[in-house]
């Protein structure tokens, strides 16, 4: 442990380094507030003076003898009396309470503090209301759930709990007392979990802390693992004893930090002075500004950079590398006009269709802009996001994975500022993404440029590829073959699959790979522990594997992230090929991994177990390449898995809405239709509990594809089953745009859907008893046939 002055150039530094490596986190204690003026005329009182006056109101309930024995007590003990109904009633503790902490007015060195530094997020151990009301801090209290939405905002983490709280409502979350600390231990879960993330993987900065009688940080110190890239660092203005640096030394800190007595502006104006230095050092933005480069025809690169999806280039910290095999594809130059005359471009595809190469293709055409480029391996921080959309005459590319719904409603509200201002967005979407889509696409008249890229290559498109691929001794890739089974031939020929071969396959790393691959080849470090790995798994399996994966931290650009670090996946055809191997070898425990993981994901994180469930996501990751059967996708596996969920999640809207997509596009058992029952029944049971409105028209898209399978499957069909489907039909399209990826989906020539309406329509008409019940719904049946012809000709026109 080292001693240090606030104002020496080390500390300054180390501060600094934290700011910049995005691994500070601020715990703020009562010294912070401590003598900070109240509206009410009194001032916040320290620790002593609030246990004096605990002490005078448990005092006139007790003898002296005992008033003598309790006031010998620490703070915790005392505070036992005093929220003791016995000895002080809750009307007079709450009165108390709310004199000494309500209405707090921070001087301006604290407020520079909060407002003027970007925390992510900051702990207090004050119940007062001093950060809060000067700031856009949101609260969270002890005791209660936090959702996902939390790491969108700056959060204000209240261990002990809210003086607000305590004035609005009769229960109490305060923890001051013993028993209220272990009963914290116990139920404060999510918030005591974050904290100890915190600990392992970030520099924790103590303010205004005693570190005496904080249980619960006691509690965490003991459970943490020495990280020496990071430290503990402690503010104090006290002298200290031997026996002070020793408790210091046990409760982890590394660096003490003297100041001034009674100086306390020094403190702050230390950590404003390092986070300066740390903008200073690194320019905004900095990251996402360097252009992908292009590789030379060295053979030896391009076939590392194919195999692991990496590769060395000198003075290049980032991976935004394209092959010298790069061919160009059909639709670039449509898109760069786009990109010149619109505020928004979305491009739309698979996920191993070549968004990201397409995207690094474009941003090397556009030299007459200020281009930023957010990789899919960015968890963008909603407030950097809007203040990247104020960039005047750019092209801001963000790839899929790389924004959330938020950020997607903030783009859609800014579309004629940043036409004004000359800047274009440009969003690769995954073609499951159909939330963001809707939000960043909902017109009628679409008038936001959209491009899908196909997962299979044109024919010029291969030859591009081709004529460059033989200079550096790449494989030559087939035509009819999707881009992913160019990549596995290749693969196979450089021995990828040796590598696949001799991969051991532990439990661990499955959950390791799953986990990796719901989240588009990133994934943070809260998701691995959420799913049940613990650091030493992580570390050894990162160790194992490199560089097929890599360790980052997360960037200062980055959403909130208690972990500090995330793992990257650099090869999506290694990742995938290990998986498909899991698949063929150990079906079973495929299934069960992936339940109990995601079983896990649904106490902690809704966004990942909804990410985990969904069907295009689970079919692509097991799919595999051709010699370990691709093209069959993984149909077995996927419909255990939901008929195993159905008994566990079963009220769970979006859960429904997957099984029946998986139901509908690989069920196909003609002597078991009464099973699609089942789907249709849960479908109509999640609609009546669906919030999401993308949910809702997911439900009604997959009831009318359900009912048409259903229809195709059976052949000879009731009365009452063409009534289901017909009006099932009319209430997916109804409502909807004439562009809609709904209405495609169940009108369009060339979809599986628009196939078996056609064959209802003609069974329909080769039986007279179901024309003659047309005329119940002629309407509906009207509508949904006018649609049909619309969507059908604009098709026909488009391809001519």
């Amino acid at each position: 442990m080292e001693i240090k002055r606030f104002d020496s150039l080390e500390v300054i530094q180390l501060l600094s380094n934290a700011f910049s490596n995005n691994s500070i986190v601020p715990i703020v204690g009562a010294g912070f507030t401590n003598g900070c003026r109240l509206r009410n005329g009194n001032a916040v009182p320290g620790g002593q003076k609030f246990k004096s006056l605990m002490l005078n109101e448990i005092k006139l309930k007790v003898d002296d003898e005992s008033y003598i024995k309790i006031s010998s007590e620490k703070f915790s003990k005392i505070a036992n009396f005093f929220f003791d109904e016995n000895f002080v009633s809750s009307a007079k503790s709450k009165s108390i309470l709310k004199q000494n902490f309500h209405g707090v007015i921070l001087d301006e060195s604290r407020r520079r503090f909060v407002n003027d530094i970007d925390w992510k997020y900051i702990y207090t151990l004050n119940i007062d209301d001093a950060i809060e009301s000067c700031s856009k801090f949101n609260v969270i209290l002890p005791f209660g759930p936090v959702n996902e939405e939390s790491k969108n905002n700056r959060s204000l983490f209240k261990i002990h709990g809210d003086i607000n709280y305590e004035i609005c409502h009769d229960d109490s979350k305060l923890i001051f007392s013993s028993p209220q600390y272990f009963k914290s231990l116990d139920a404060n879960k999510y918030v005591l979990s974050v904290i100890k993330s915190d600990f392992n993987n970030k520099t924790i900065v103590y303010i205004g802390c005693s570190l005496d009688d904080e249980i619960e940080l006691s509690f965490i110190s003991s459970n943490t693992e020495v990280n020496n890239e990071n430290h503990n660092i402690f503010f104090t203005c006290d002298e200290l004893d031997i026996v002070r640096k020793q408790d210091l030394k046990s409760q982890g800190i590394s660096y003490v930090i003297t100041y001034d007595q009674g100086k306390h502006h020094q403190v702050y104006d230390t950590i404003y002075k390092a986070y300066a230095k740390s903008l200073d050092e690194h320019p905004e933005f900095s990251e996402f500004k360097q252009l992908p480069i292009k590789l030379e025809p060295d053979a030896d690169k391009n076939e590392i950079f194919l195999i692991k999806g990496i590769t060395e280039i000198q003075d290049r910290s980032d991976n935004r590398v394209i092959p010298y095999y790069y061919g160009e594809r059909t639709i670039e130059d449509d898109i760069v006009n786009d990109i010149k005359g619109n505020a928004l471009v979305v491009i739309e595809g698979g996920s191993f269709s070549g968004k990201t190469q397409l995207m690094y293709s474009l941003a090397n055409k556009l030299l007459d802009k200020e281009v930023f480029f957010i990789d899919s391996k960015y968890f963008l921080d909603k407030f950097v996001a809007i203040k990247l959309l104020k960039r005047e005459n750019a092209v801001i590319f963000f790839d899929s994975g790389s924004i959330d719904e938020d950020i997607g409603s903030n783009i859609k509200k800014e579309i004629q500022g940043l036409s004004d201002r000359g800047t274009t967005i440009v969003v690769a979407l995954d073609k499951n993404n159909n939330r963001i889509f809707d939000i960043l696409c909902p017109s009628i008249i679409n008038d936001v440029p959209h491009h899908f890229l196909s997962s299979k290559l044109g024919e010029c498109e291969v030859d591009n590829i081709n004529t460059l691929a033989y200079e550096v001794k790449v494989p030559k890739f087939n035509k009819g073959q999707t881009l992913l089974q160019n990549i596995y031939n290749s693969f196979e020929v450089f021995g990828g699959n040796v590598i696949v071969d001799n991969v051991e396959l532990s439990s661990d790393f499955f959950c390791f790979l799953y986990v990796i691959g719901i989240q588009d080849s990133a994934a943070t470090g809260e998701s691995f522990y959420q799913a049940g790995l613990n650091v030493e798994s992580l570390k050894a399996l990162i160790d194992r594997y490199h560089p097929f994966v890599e360790l980052e931290k997360v960037s200062i650009y980055e959403a909130e992230e208690h972990s500090g670090f995330k793992v990257v996946c650099n090869s999506k055809a290694w990742l995938y090929s290990i998986l498909r191997r899991y698949y063929i070898e150990k079906t079973d425990f495929c299934v069960k991994t992936i339940t109990d993981v995601l079983l896990r994901f649904k106490g902690n994180n809704t966004s990942l177990f909804i990410k985990g469930l969904l069907f295009d996501t689970i079919n692509e990751l097991f799919s595999g390449d051709r010699r370990q059967g691709a093209g069959h996708g993984a149909g077995n596996l996927i419909l255990k898995l939901y008929d195993k969920l159905e008994k566990l999640v079963s009220n769970e809207p979006e859960f429904h809405v997957q099984r029946s997509k998986a139901y509908y596009n690989i069920y196909s058992d003609r002597d078991d239709v009464e099973r699609l029952d089942d789907i249709i029944r849960n479908l109509k049971f999640s609609s009546t509990y669906a919030t999401a409105e993308s949910t809702e028209r997911n439900i009604r898209n997959q009831l009318a594809l359900i009912n048409l399978k259903k229809c195709y499957l059976l052949g000879s069909l009731s009365s009452e089953i063409v009534r289901d489907t017909i009006r099932s039909c009319y209430n997916c399209i109804k409502d909807e745009a004439v562009n809609s990826r709904y209405v495609i989906e169940l009108l369009s020539g060339t979809s599986k859907g628009s196939g078996y309406l056609e064959s209802l329509i003609q069974i329909i008409d080769s039986s007279p008893s179901l024309k003659l019940l047309l005329l119940e719904f002629k309407e509906e049946y009207d509508f949904i046939m006018l649609r049909k012809g619309d969507i059908q000709r604009a098709e026909r026109m488009k391809n001519r």
